[in-house]
C-alpha cells in the first residue's frame, strides 16, 4: 500500500511541474504573438484601409462593384448578376456629381447631375434627365443657381414639346410647340 501512495504523490508532483510549464509555454506564445503584431505594424482597430481602387465579386467570381478614382474624379460603378452596368455614381475633377441608372440592356434610362458653381458650361445647375429605351432624351428637369426651375418634354427627335419655367419670383413661362 505504501509503494501505491509514494507512486500516486509521485505522478501529483509530476502532474503540478507540467501544468505549470504549460502554464508559461502558453504565456511566452502570448507574448511572442504580440510580439510579432506590434512588429508588423498592423493597424489600430478603426484605421484606414489605403487603395487607388477597389473591387467587390461575388461568390461566383462575378463583378460587382467597382470604386476607384477615375481621371481625377472618383467614380463607384454596380453591375448586376450578368456583368452589366447598372448603378454609376462618381464627383468629376472639375466637381460634377453624377449620378446614372441604366436598364438590363445598360442603356440609359436616367441621369443626374449636380454642376459646381464656377462650372463653366452650366454653372450652379442641378437637374436630371430621363431616357426612353432608345436611350432618347424625353424629359428634363432642372433647376440654375439663380433658382430658375425648367421641365421639359421632348419627343422622339429629342426637339421640345412642352417646356415650363418658373422663377424665383414664381412668375410662368411655358411653350407648346
Amino acid at each position: 500500500m505504501r509503494d501505491v501512495k509514494e507512486r500516486l504523490a509521485r505522478l501529483e508532483r509530476e502532474n503540478y511541474h507540467l501544468r505549470q510549464q504549460n502554464r508559461w509555454t502558453q504565456l511566452g506564445v502570448m507574448v511572442l504573438g504580440a510580439l510579432v503584431f506590434l512588429a508588423a505594424g498592423y493597424p489600430e482597430i478603426g484605421g484606414e484601409v489605403v487603395v487607388e481602387r477597389l473591387v467587390l465579386r461575388d461568390d461566383q467570381g462575378r463583378v460587382r462593384a467597382r470604386l476607384g478614382i477615375d481621371g481625377g474624379g472618383v467614380l463607384q460603378r454596380f453591375f448586376d448578376e450578368t456583368g452589366t452596368e447598372r448603378i454609376r455614381l462618381g464627383i468629376t475633377a472639375e466637381g460634377l456629381a453624377q449620378q446614372r441608372l441604366f436598364d438590363q440592356q445598360g442603356r440609359v434610362r436616367v441621369s443626374s447631375s449636380t454642376y459646381p458653381d464656377d462650372h463653366p458650361k452650366a454653372p450652379g445647375v442641378a437637374g436630371s434627365v430621363y431616357y426612353d429605351g432608345r436611350e432618347t432624351k424625353r424629359i428634363r428637369l432642372a433647376t440654375d443657381a439663380e433658382g430658375v426651375a425648367v421641365q421639359q418634354f421632348k419627343d422622339g427627335e429629342r426637339a421640345d414639346r412642352l417646356a415650363t419655367r418658373v422663377d424665383p419670383a414664381g412668375r410662368v413661362a411655358q411653350e407648346r410647340r
